[in-house]
């Protein structure tokens, strides 16, 4: 093989893919006309297409599976719902779809999905997976000699595979094939050598890296197996371009200007931030012109220093080069000319060239300028990177200022691709149309000059005499003339059919230039296939069987008649007229040859295109995309920030900064130019006048260009007299006038912004694709995107805003795109638009009418309100439908739709020069605009819905009539819209145009208050994160500066250092100590620990001295934990060494006098005095821990005073995180699945409830599912019930009988109240207080009562004790003197044993102690009883009395506005699921984190220590970043703009230390390995190892884990029934059979899951298991149906997953996904998938490779039975392998057949039982012959079913379960 590798690589292309692809396309046709079905729909239909088999067959054989025949509509009744959704005709119009054109849609749109993916056979024949296979496959390098490396393949490669020999980029295709066959992993990284790499290994590196990142895998990975050679190799990406300027091709350079902006966002990984950083630090300042640089410089005092130092040791350094000679100073290179340095102004001068040949001007009169397409992706793709280097600020602080001395953003704005106007719609289709009327035209002219010149020749052979003979020549020149046209002919059609031919194979299966670009990009020729022959090269000539070349043939072979003829004959004026005829001829064969050959071209590249993706034609470029990031770059540019310090600038400093820029304008105006009358007026005027851009213009234009050109460039610096455009008078006066005109704010231009989306946005393709579906990154968007870094709060909640508000508007676009489908929208009679269809989510609009505008705020153009009454009718709705529209609430958010169909003419333009219409185009939508409820009153004019409280409930009645009056609040902002552009162009009135009324589902119609909350945030000055989390929040400084820190820990260490040096942020933050607030030295756990053993294991890192406090021989909990002040001097590992182990509760025996326990490892150091005075504790020593167990307080002699205790033996990394979580700062818990997140999370809070007992806490969750989780938990530990509040629509799936709510816990509280006064009446009775009645009559008298009698007698009573003790009074003085025996009557007796004094008294304080707790909850409710209303007292529950709040992220961005009117505050702040909580959907931390602000108060009264700063100590994140985040609808948000990105993940990629759990105890030892390599030594907890759950087999089953191949089924793989909704229908019914043997074996239904990978597959299982198990007895239903994302948190004993695809991995190749699909188990994991497919995808290898080690058949065990199987997990047993679904489903039907016959005679046997007689001798001994009935009858039903030796007997399990 080595020797095959040196010998030159085989050709790329092969004839046999191309014969291939032409028989499955003609197989796939045959099928098409056969059967009626699309390629993908074979021969059988999915379950969910085809119609339900009868539920009462319980079968499972192969053959009924088969449905013959196509399916009929009136077959289709058991569709399923989502089936049946997909397949809902459109409402009667001309847009609407038969049946069978929805399937050839269908088809066609499967042809497309299939041509930009890869299949099994695609990758297993393929030429290139064949040298993968000898040159790099795994196989082939793991021998001892693997093959070398051969340069020249990779040059060979990347001409023939990746574009590098074309302009046309390179195919998808072929990059995949290479990516997936380790190319980059394997080959070209391993051998790259920087000192010899060719330029094509390099850009092969490129392309792949482009590829990773497309396909969202980890792309720098394999570097890091070589991290010694990235430094060479990012040089050599930085000098690619070295000696080949203008070489590259434009798809070549787009690659190399994605790879870097993939380098710049993965600034988070060292090895590239190292190398990156380097192309944008302060050398690149050598590139600006010199007077900008002096400016610079001057203005930066430190850089002008740190410039000189480097300039003096560049000037040694080139000195001693010089001293040295050339040879010995070969190794420097001088500044300007490094790479590094030369790079990004070398790339700035390539994209200004790129600029100016973007447009393509017209080649022919009538022709149309042209965009050229790859020109135009290369510009859209460099902004992207330039405005990637600008919102960042390591990238932007040195950029900023070169871009700016380039004037880049003006030169794009003066540039021909920004100013260029797109031709209306059907221009382009005139011109072709002109253009083919002049090719025509030319045809016309050339067969009258052929007629001429063969009637001229046939004269003058005539004249000459030869009659014969000239007319045989005649003749001869005819039909040499047809069979020219003829040959002509044939050769174009054989040149256009390989053209096609050819192009499938190497080019057409779409084209990917730039590894991102997508399968549209297009060659640098393309200009000329678009531009100046776009007229004339296109394939819809009508002469298409070859006329006109015909003509040209003819023309040309009579021309040569009649020349040879005039020469014969000698005839002067014949040759002269012969030669005239023949120059008409030629110049008309010319004229008609050329737009010949390009329409030649023109039919082969969209031949190759139409057979490689299926894609329509190309629709002409816009320019749209590219002027929208232009202002994304002018944003960004002109970013208020301070490029070197990073501190925001505040809108007073920006105005400040422009008026002191203008002004200092003035000033060298006045000084320099008086003598020009209108600049003197210019310096004179105010600075107002001075900042319009019209004005500035018009006073500036006075000037000659060489005052203006010495203006600009000499006096103000502000463009490089060298640079080229200097001497373009337009360009300076443009850079002059952008400089100094008012740049209106972010924030202004926000504030003016109307939140709801209109029909402009709604459609707009550059802010949100089309095929936002599937986006797979082919160009770039207009769209900020989430990185690792903000430059400012303001700039993360600016892209937050614009991210949340399209996302909503892309999910309102569905809403709808499907409301206009079904509604049927037509012109009657009387031209009025009528609705011939039916949505349950509209109504039409029976009228409209603005009710109230009102005047606009103070300093504001927009009206203060705008309100609106809309009239529907709910007639004609069912009830159900009615009622939904019924109970339409304030705050809900409602769209107006004006919808006029279109007529034929609209309908043409829609599709004019290939265009696809939008669904607003179909279906003639024309204004939207949003609304929200105000109120909605019925036909009676009666309030419905309210929720002011006008209204009483008891007055509420059912609404009268069916219609309704909505009123309704429009945006006051879109209204001064439109009105303005009514009356600027005189436009009709939008508002009195609306004719159909929309809603949307309230869960998903949440967006305007999130908006809302966003834009509030933005304009108030003080919503701002805590300043100890500030530099992290935004991705700066040290990412460990919040991080919370335990004392005695290095890290704690490090701060305090720091801390007491005065340098860093630990200093700023205060040592040990985050924010301001000092560690916790001492901590309380509580019930954190089980005993003494379990301290000494959670602490490995100290040395634990254990004082036992707890009267007994043991310690025993609660303990309290002594944090020491300094860290072992030597590591952990040392001392355990050394033999220095923690110390146990051995020592606790010998305790000294005074309590201190002897340490284990050391002396005993003295005691010292606690704070509380309770007593002496030594003091810990550096590393030392003193761990106290305490007698706890008696709480009462009540069992419910005690208090419940936690039962979790938490491991020493879960006590790590509660150690962390308590201390102040922020805390990262990673915690991967079953390692008892929640547990931990439980911990932390009751730890902090009881260590800060004034403190509240906030708990954050994405789903409601995991906040109902948390908060039952939370309840079961011991926090009082009063002092939890949960808020939110998901408190009533709480399971339990309390209410949490805020209007459940106020009635509790009343409740409480009258059960407390009613104690207390009853206490004041037993004591024999007077009118005890009115002692309880109020919380206030309750408090008399507490201080007189309650708190009175107790002193008297120790007042008393302490006398009684003086005078020698025994232990029975306490029993004696307790005054409250009466009270505590009904308690537990006895009270008081008198044994012992200090028992008996402790006692006695816990009675006390339950009297206290009593009157403190009746002082908590005094306050519910003085608040008379229900608001009032909601408010005070939710802002002073719950200690632990709890809601859902969603929830707090609705309620925001809301909490801060209640100035509700809290001081801890606990997220869990973090990892799945965008940082888009509810802005993740910063909503919840500035629910609160900091509003100082009077000085009168004085303020607190909290007033004016934030609350906020403690911030706990507790998720995992490497399983799924929120599924994201649109995937061109997710994928571009990073929208999947939470703030967990994006700490975690900043280098935040976090606590990962290490124990997880889900799952058997052997399932968890399946994802355990994806974690940090993750291990099993003692209880999977030793219950017995996990050591059993599973019965039935040969092995706990194992993947099911599953091969074609009924010739079949997957299939797509419509697009994107994947099917397998093989593991659909193989899945299903092995849960109907499951259940056949008695395993419980609820213990299995079925789990799949697509929403489609879901469908169809649930669609089988309906048909063949729901209503059966023996199987029903299983416990859930889901997709892996889904059921993500969930888990189930049994898991059956189906992976569906068998044509491409799909998205399972995301590894959070795979991790998912396997911890979902506890016990066993079945998995059907194709094997050949996943087992050689490089992300999955270490699972897959687990998963094949094992067989792949189903491997199952005779006679065993779910509870009665003994066999071991390792046991080896015997077992069959099961070859197919054929085979698992006979076994079922036979065992089916068996236990059913079995049942059945059984039930005969118990009623022939229950009705026998037996005499009266016999009636002891009736269950014998009962029995033997039975057995008896159980064999013949046995011999029935199985024949003795059938299949069902030998699988006969037990009893069947």
């Amino acid at each position: 093989m080595a020797e095959e590798g040196v010998k030159g690589p085989e050709p790329m292309a092969e004839d046999d893919q191309v014969k291939e692809q032409n028989e499955e396309q003609a197989q796939q046709q045959a099928d098409v006309a056969d059967g009626g079905q699309g390629p993908d729909e074979g021969g059988q239909e999915p379950a969910a297409k085809k119609p339900r088999l009868a539920a009462t067959a319980p079968k499972f054989a192969p053959k009924e599976l088969q449905v013959q025949g196509s399916t009929k509509p009136q077959q289709r009744k058991g569709q399923s719902a989502p089936m049946r959704a997909a397949k809902q005709q459109q409402g009667p119009g001309w847009s609407g779809v038969m049946p069978q054109q929805q399937q050839q849609q269908a088809a066609q749109q499967t042809q497309k999905t299939a041509g930009s993916t890869l299949t099994v056979a695609e990758i297993a024949t393929d030429k290139l997976t064949r040298l993968a296979r000898r040159n790099w496959s795994i196989e082939v390098q793991s021998k001892e000699k693997p093959p070398a490396f051969n340069p020249k393949l990779v040059v060979q490669i990347y001409r023939q595979e990746l574009g590098g020999a074309s302009n046309r980029g390179p195919s998808l295709k072929r990059i995949m094939l290479l990516e997936v066959s380790l190319y980059l992993e394997n080959y070209l990284w391993p051998n790259f050598d920087p000192d010899t790499a060719s330029f094509e290994h390099v850009m092969s590196l490129l392309l792949m890296v482009n590829e990773k990142f497309r396909e969202g895998v980890p792309a720098w990975t394999c570097f890091h197996t070589r991290e010694d050679a990235f430094p060479g190799f990012f040089k050599r990406v930085l000098s690619l371009k070295d000696g080949k300027e203008g070489q590259l091709r434009m798809h070549e350079r787009t690659a190399y200007v994605l790879f870097m902006i993939r380098s710049f966002q993965s600034l988070e990984d060292e090895m590239v931030r190292s190398q990156a950083l380097r192309a944008v630090s302060l050398p690149l300042w050598h590139c600006l012109s010199p007077g900008r640089l002096q400016l610079e410089l001057h203005a930066h005092e430190a850089l002008a220093k740190h410039w000189k130092a480097a300039a003096k040791k560049e000037a040694k350094a080139a000195a001693k080069k010089a001293k040295a000679g050339e040879g010995a100073g070969a190794g420097y290179v001088p500044v300007p000319q490094r790479p590094e340095v030369r790079f990004l102004p070398a790339l700035l001068d390539e994209f200004l060239d790129v600029l100016d040949k973007a447009v393509v001007a017209p080649s022919a009169p009538g022709q149309l300028p042209m965009l050229n397409r790859s020109a135009l992706q290369y510009c859209e793709r460099f902004l992207e990177f330039l405005v990637d280097l600008l919102s960042q600020l390591p990238t932007r602080r040195f950029v900023r200022t070169l871009l700016d001395d380039r004037c880049l953003l003006v030169k794009c704005r003066l540039s021909g691709l920004f100013r260029y106007t797109p031709p209306p719609p059907g221009a382009f289709a005139a011109a072709k149309a002109a253009a083919k009327e002049a090719r025509a035209a030319a045809r016309a002219a050339a067969r009258a000059a052929a007629k001429a010149a063969k009637a001229a020749a046939k004269a003058a052979a005539a004249e000459g005499g030869g009659a014969a003979q000239p007319a045989s020549n005649g003749d001869a020149a005819a039909a040499a003339g047809e069979e020219a046209e003829e040959k002509d002919g044939e050769q174009r059609g054989e040149g256009e059919e390989s053209g096609s031919e050819s192009g499938s194979d190497s080019e057409g299966e779409g084209s990917l230039g730039d590894g991102d670009a997508g399968a549209d990009s297009s060659s640098e020729d393309e200009a000329e296939e678009e531009g100046g022959a776009e007229a004339g090269a296109e394939g819809e000539e009508e002469a298409g069987d070859g006329e006109g070349a015909g003509e040209g043939a003819e023309a040309e072979g009579d021309d040569g008649g009649a020349e040879e003829a005039a020469v014969e004959a000698g005839k002067t004026e014949a040759a002269e007229a012969a030669t005239t005829a023949e120059d008409a001829a030629n110049d008309a064969a010319a004229g008609a040859k050329q737009p010949q050959q390009q329409q030649r071209r023109s039919r082969s590249r969209a031949g190759r295109r139409a057979e490689g993706d299926g894609r329509r034609p190309s629709v002409p470029p816009s320019n749209t995309l590219f002027r929208q990031l232009v202002d994304l770059f002018a944003y960004y540019m002109s970013f208020p920030i301070d490029d070197h310090t990073g501190e925001p600038l505040t809108d007073d400093e920006v105005v400040a900064a422009h008026y002191d820029k203008i002004c200092q304008l003035q000033r060298l105006l006045f000084k320099h130019w008086t003598e020009v009358e209108t600049l003197r007026e210019l310096a004179l005027s105010n600075c107002g006048a001075l900042e319009q851009r019209d004005s500035l213009k018009r006073q500036l234009s006075s000037l000659s260009p060489d005052q203006l050109r010495h203006l600009v460039c000499r006096q103000l610096r502000l463009v490089g007299e060298e640079d080229p455009w200097a001497a373009d008078t337009a360009f300076l006066l443009e850079v002059l006038v952008s400089t100094y005109e008012r740049r209106r704010s972010q924030r202004e231009v926000v504030n003016e912004m109307p939140l709801y989306p209109t029909e402009g946005l709604l459609w707009d393709e550059s802010q949100i694709p089309a095929s936002s579906e599937h986006y797979t990154g082919e160009g770039a968007l207009a769209l900020p995107k989430l990185n690792l870094q903000f430059l400012t709060t303001n700039d993360y909640l600016l892209r937050n805003f614009h991210l949340f508000r399209l996302e909503a508007t892309y999910e309102i676009r569905e809403d709808i795109a499907d409301v206009l489908g079904r509604v049927g929208a037509y012109w009657d009679d009387d031209s009025r638009v009528r609705f011939a269809g039916w949505a349950r989510m509209a109504l039409p609009l029976n009228s409209f009418k603005v009710t109230e505008v009102r005047k606009p705020n103070v300093g504001e153009a927009k009206p203060a309100a705008v309100t609106a009454n809309a009239v529907i009718d709910t007639r004609p709705l069912r009830f159900d439908v009615r009622r939904e529209w019924d109970d339409v609430k304030q705050h809900d958010v409602l769209f107006l739709l004006t919808i006029r169909p279109p007529d034929a003419a609209a309908a043409a333009a829609a599709h004019a020069d290939g265009r696809e219409p939008t669904a607003a185009e179909k279906h003639g939508l024309v204004y939207v605009r949003g609304c929200e409820v105000v109120e909605v009153r019925d036909e009676g004019g009666r309030l419905m819905n309210d929720f002011t409280g006008r209204v009483r409930r008891d007055e509420v009645k059912p609404p009268e009539g069916f219609s309704r009056t909505i009123t309704v609040a429009l945006d006051t902002a879109q209204y001064q819209l439109d009105m303005n552009t009514m009356a600027r162009h005189k436009s009709e009135d939008v508002y009195g145009t609306f004719n159909l009324l929309m809603r949307r589902k309230p869960k998903e119609n949440n967006f305007k208050a999130v908006l809302e909350s966003i834009r509030d945030l933005m304009n108030d000055p003080d919503a701002a994160i805590p300043a100890w989390l500030h530099d992290v929040f935004l991705g700066y400084g040290d990412p460990a500066a919040a991080q919370s820190r335990v004392p005695g820990t290095p890290a704690a260490a490090a701060a305090a250092a720091a801390a007491a040096s005065g340098e860093g942020a630990a200093a700023a933050a205060g040592g040990e100590g985050v924010g301001g607030q000092a560690a916790l030295r001492t901590v309380d756990f509580k019930d954190t620990f089980l005993d003494a053993e379990h301290v000494a294991e959670a602490f490995p890192q100290f040395k634990v001295t254990i004082v036992n406090r707890s009267g007994g021989p043991q310690p025993v909990p609660p303990f309290r934990v002594t944090f020491p002040d300094k860290p072992a001097e030597s590591a952990p590992a040392d001392s355990a060494a050394a033999g220095e182990g923690p110390s146990t509760s051995a020592p606790a025996a010998d305790t000294a006098a005074n309590g201190a326990a002897a340490p284990a490892n050391g002396p005993s150091a003295a005691p010292a005095t606690r704070p509380d005075g309770s007593g002496g504790l030594p003091r810990p020593g550096p590393g030392e821990l003193v761990v106290e167990s305490y007698v706890p307080p008696d709480p009462g002699p009540y069992p419910q005073d005690q208090p419940r205790r936690n039962a979790v033996r938490f491991t020493p990394v879960q006590v790590e995180a509660i150690a962390s979580g308590v201390q102040p700062g922020l805390t990262m818990v990673v915690g991967p699945p079953g390692t008892g997140k929640t547990d931990t999370a439980v911990q932390i809070m009751t730890v902090l409830y009881h260590n800060c007992p004034g403190q509240r806490t906030l708990l954050i969750t994405h789903s409601n599912q995991a906040l109902n989780d948390l908060f039952t938990k939370i309840m079961e530990r011991d926090v009082p019930e009063r002092y939890l509040l949960r808020l939110g629509m998901g408190e009533a799936e709480l399971d339990t009988e309390q209410d949490f709510s805020r209007v459940g816990r106020v009635n509790a509280m009343l409740a409480r109240r009258l059960e407390l006064l009613a104690a207390v009446e009853r206490m004041a009775r037993q004591l024999g207080v007077p009118e005890a009645e009115s002692v309880a009559y109020t919380c206030e008298t309750a408090g008399y009562f507490w201080l007189i009698h309650i708190l009175g007698r107790w002193e008297k009573f120790t007042a008393a004790l302490d006398k009684a003790r003086q005078a020698g009074g025994g232990a029975e003085l306490v029993g004696q003197l307790f005054p409250f025996k009466e009270v505590f009557a009904d308690a537990p007796q006895p009270l008081f044993r008198g044994e012992s004094y200090e028992q008996d008294m402790e006692r006695a304080r816990g009675c006390f102690r339950h009297l206290r707790t009593l009157f403190q909850e009746l002082e908590e409710c005094r306050a519910f009883e003085m608040l008379k209303g229900q608001a009032d007292r909601v408010n005070y529950l939710s802002t002073k009395q719950a200690k632990i709040v709890a809601m859902t992220c969603t929830h707090a961005a609705l309620k925001r506005r809301e909490f801060l009117q209640l100035a509700f505050k809290y001081d801890n702040l606990l997220m869990e699921e973090a990892a799945q909580i965008l940082e888009i959907e509810t802005l993740s931390l910063f909503i919840p984190l500035s629910l609160q602000l900091p509003t100082p108060q009077p000085l009168d009264p004085p303020q607190k220590p909290e007033d004016g700063v934030s609350r906020l100590k403690r911030v706990v994140l507790i998720g995992d970043h490497h399983q799924l985040p929120p599924v994201v609808k649109n995937q061109a948000f997710q994928k571009y703009s990073h929208l999947d990105q939470s703030l967990f993940t994006r700490f975690i990629r900043l280098g935040t230390p976090y606590v990962q759990l290490d124990m997880q105890g889900r799952a058997r030892a052997s399932l968890a390995k399946l994802y355990n390599w994806r974690y940090r030594a993750l291990g099993d907890l003692p209880a999977v190892q030793r219950l017995p759950a996990f050591r059993a087999a599973n019965p039935g089953f040969a092995f706990d884990f194992q993947l099911v191949d599953v091969p074609d089924y009924l010739g079949r793989g997957e299939s797509e029934p419509v697009p994107y909704f994947y099917q397998n229908l093989g593991e659909a019914e193989y899945v299903v059979a092995t849960y109907m043997f499951m259940r056949l074996l008695g395993y419980p239904a609820a213990s299995i899951s079925i789990l799949t990978t697509y929403n489609g597959q879901k469908a169809l299982l649930r669609d089988v298991v309906e048909q063949r198990c729901a209503h059966h007895p023996l199987f029903g239903r299983p416990h859930r149906i889901a997709t892996v994302d889904k059921y993500q948190g969930a888990q189930n004993d049994y898991i059956l997953l189906s992976l569906v695809r068998s044509r491409t991995v799909g998205h399972l190749r995301d590894v959070r996904r795979l991790v998912v699909a396997m911890s979902r188990a506890r016990l066993g994991l079945y998995i059907f998938g194709r094997k050949d497919l996943f087992a050689n995808c490089y992300e999955l290898q270490p699972t897959f490779r687990q998963l094949l080690a094992r067989p792949t058949q189903l491997a199952l065990v005779k006679g065993e039975a779910y509870g009665v199987c003994n066999r071991a997990l390792e046991a080896p047993v015997q077992h069959d392998l099961i070859p197919g679904v054929e085979a698992m489903s006979a076994l079922v039907a036979a065992i089916t057949d068996e236990q059913t016959a079995a049942a059945a005679a059984r039930a005969a046997a118990e009623v022939a039982a229950a009705h026998y007689q037996p005499p009266a001798a016999a009636v002891e001994a009736p269950a014998a012959e009962a029995t033997e009935a039975v057995e008896a009858a159980e064999a013949g039903a046995g011999a029935a079913g199985g024949e003795g030796g059938g299949l069902g007997a030998r699988w006969r399990c037990g009893d069947g379960g």
